[in-house]
């Protein structure tokens, strides 16, 4: 019965969109300058050759014979020079100024090692991630320049009191949507990436990638003040789409249980032996003082013993009926009497109990507000960038090729945590709860036991 553990790594995805940009496709120059005024600062500057800097493509140039010189073509890297490192290439000029490749790959390290707090993320996965999406990093670190530049001499600044208030928000705002208390999320950060909860937090708050996207966000409102105004009908329409889906919240139980195993197969005598074990033990936690969960991790068949035969929390039609029956007709702190599923023979303890509720608007109006605000930035973060860099002269370099990773022993796949949506809710649908060792599939003409 063991279950995925629903965890979010918060804010990461939408925190690396904002920080540095959904890069677009730019042309190779973009300018809001007037046509005479690109072409002096054409004059005034060279394009920048594949892994060199604007110098040394201007010298290059200079070497050539009247008849090959061509301003307009990018010149191939020279192959007797040894390969540069990304901090002696400049991947693109904003206005003449250059940007290194290495301020772009640092962006990317920052937003992974971001995520990794939540997931590792192997070496060869890094490099992959890296050699598909380098022009967009690069796209986005350029922008992410412009931003800082405008949010500076705007007067915009993102103080520790923001960043945390602004996460607290978030947070909040997922808590209520997954009906769970702050303890519960932490039990489930400690399991999944070994922090505590308000170690988790403080790396979030303190990452550049989620400050960069508060950044950003603070300077889009400033600049377009009409543009990300939520409305109170905005937010009564959003409670509403999402009322059954997520504001409705059914009942849930969580519980923790130790299994023996007997299938529905087996001899009487194996049956009767299984019975017996499981009746032994349920006199031994029934004792004063018994450890519940120091007997599941000895004892049950289930591989939730390595939790102290804890499922988690679970709502109904997540267990087969014989079980589920018998945890929602149970109290708090209750243990149940042996019973008989297709797996086995369980001891049940109801570890807690949620009723069914809907939570009211007035409760989560301010919250949901807050997520309509990040939804529209997001929404329109693109477009609004565009018309920023607009009037500044952007130049990207052609860059050299990847060499590809040597082939080895292939790693599996990083097991991605979910994210906390922080913009757009949308319809959750429930995930079926794994159970202890996969059912039999039911014979029709065989009478039920």
């Amino acid at each position: 019965m063991m279950r995925k553990n629903n965890v979010f790594c918060l804010l990461t995805i939408f925190l690396l969109s904002v920080s540095v940009g959904v890069a677009q496709e730019p042309p190779a120059k973009k300018s809001g300058t007037s046509s005479e005024a690109k072409s002096s600062t054409e004059s005034k500057k060279p394009r920048i050759s594949s892994a060199a800097t604007a110098e040394e493509a201007q010298q290059k140039q200079q070497a050539k014979s009247p008849e090959q010189a061509d301003p307009k073509k990018t010149l191939p890297p020279t192959e007797a020079k040894p390969v540069k490192k990304d901090e002696e290439i400049v991947a693109a000029t904003i206005d003449g100024e250059p940007v290194m490749l290495s301020e772009a790959r640092k962006a990317f390290e920052e937003a992974i090692s971001q995520q990794s707090r939540a997931v590792a993320v192997p070496e060869n996965i890094k490099e992959q991630m890296w050699a598909g999406n380098r022009d967009q990093i690069v796209k986005a670190t350029v922008n992410s320049h412009i931003l800082n530049k405008e949010a500076k001499t705007a007067g915009i600044e993102v103080t520790d009191e923001y960043a945390q208030a602004e996460f607290n928000k978030r947070l909040e705002f997922h808590l209520k949507r997954t009906a769970q208390s702050r303890e519960q999320f932490g039990e489930q950060i400690q399991r999944s990436t070994g922090s505590t909860l308000e170690e988790f937090i403080k790396n979030q708050v303190s990452s550049e990638t989620y400050r960069l996207g508060l950044l950003h966000a603070l300077y889009l409102e400033h600049k377009y003040p009409d543009d990300f105004k939520v409305t109170d009908e905005e937010v009564e329409k959003r409670y509403q789409e999402n009322l059954v889906t997520i504001w409705a919240k059914d009942a849930k139980v969580r519980a923790s249980h130790i299994l023996i195993k007997c299938e529905e197969n087996v001899t009487e005598e194996q049956e009767a032996e299984a019975r017996k074990q499981a009746e032994d033990l349920f006199k031994l936690v029934k004792a004063p003082d018994a450890d519940f969960a120091a007997i599941a991790k000895e004892h049950s068949g289930c591989p939730s013993a390595a939790q102290g035969g804890d499922l988690n929390w679970f709502g109904r039609g997540r267990m087969v009926p014989a079980f589920e029956e018998t945890a929602f007709a149970m109290n708090k702190g209750d243990i149940s009497n042996v019973i008989r599923t297709q797996f086995g023979f369980h001891i049940i303890k109801l570890t807690d109990k949620q009723d069914a509720h809907t939570i009211a608007l007035d409760e989560v109006k301010d919250l949901i507000a807050n997520d309509i605000r990040l939804s529209k930035i997001k929404e329109q973060f693109n477009q609004k960038v565009e018309q920023i860099t607009s009037k500044y002269t952007i130049e990207f370099a052609e860059l050299p090729a990847i060499t590809p990773l040597t082939p080895s022993t292939p790693q599996a796949s990083p097991r991605i945590v979910p994210v906390p949506k922080e913009v757009k809710t949308e319809k959750v649908e429930p995930k079926k709860v794994e159970q202890p060792i996969n059912p039999p599939k039911p014979d029709p003409n065989k009478p039920a036991k």
